[in-house]
């Protein structure tokens, strides 16, 4: 199996690059994948080159605000200076359906697209006062921030949630239990959706199931490093192929079709 080389692409783009054999493998949330694979914004076409490999994780909204500026619900992020990713990020786009909602539309007017780990740094110098993302449980990140400097986390609001999934049907309603981040003892209300593993239809068989059986064997240390890691990474028996109805590599079904 060749050497793999990290990329630092974020974003729907990534998405692109291997369509067209630019890169070799991607992480995507599922609302990306089914949005570039059926070519509906923001892509501009179909990706017919693209195949699922794995389902690794649930994805939970997280949006954290310092508590120095006294937030505790959604309507009060109105004012505050709010980075929710990059703009090609999904957590921008999600952020952005709820523009046309009277009381974000101040808020808006505040958003910084950057870099998680940018938007990480500035929160922590007090320069940006809510974080959004899309994250496993519990988002290490946060819990490195909250240890040096309170946070909170928001809840999202029904109507809103509600919105977010009829536009938005590969997410749904979920809980960030509480005492899962500190100083954080309420259960949150967000939604949540699946974070995948994408390769091209060029990619070789045994390639994609060595690297399955690679996983396969640290899969310990992988959850170590996320607890939220799938005990099942099959796509097919999570049920997210039906759902997106993209193709599983051959090397993901022979892996799959073995263990």
């Amino acid at each position: 199996m060749p050497e793999l080389v990290t990329w630092e692409a974020g974003g729907y783009r990534k998405l692109t690059e291997l369509d067209q054999n630019l890169a070799a493998y991607a992480s995507a949330v599922a609302m990306d994948l089914r949005s570039a694979c059926a070519g509906t914004f923001p892509f501009e076409r179909p990706h017919r080159n693209l195949r699922l490999v794995a389902d690794l994780a649930p994805l939970y909204l997280h949006i954290a605000a310092a508590r120095e500026t006294g937030a505790t619900s959604f309507d009060d992020l109105s004012g505050l200076r709010i980075s929710p990713g990059e703009e090609d990020y999904a957590t921008a786009r999600i952020f952005d359906l709820f523009g046309a909602e009277e009381h974000v539309d101040h808020a808006r007017k505040r958003i910084r697209y950057l870099g998680y780990h940018e938007a990480h740094r500035e929160f922590q110098q007090g320069k940006i006062d809510v974080l959004v993302s899309l994250n496993t449980l519990p988002n290490s990140s946060y819990l490195t921030i909250a240890a040096r400097q309170p946070l909170r986390l928001i809840g999202l609001p029904d109507p809103l949630a509600e919105a977010l999934i009829a536009k938005e049907p590969l997410f749904s309603r979920a809980m960030i239990p509480g005492g899962l981040y500190p100083q954080q003892p309420e259960t949150i209300r967000t939604v949540s959706t699946k974070l995948l593993l994408v390769t091209s239809a060029d990619r070789p068989t045994e390639e994609v199931r060595h690297l399955l059986e690679a996983i396969h064997e640290n899969i310990g240390d992988f959850r170590r490093a996320s607890h939220g890691f799938n005990r099942s990474l099959s796509p097919e028996e999570t049920g997210i192929r039906d759902a997106l109805d993209v193709p599983v590599h051959p090397g993901a079904k022979e892996f799959f079709g073995s263990v």
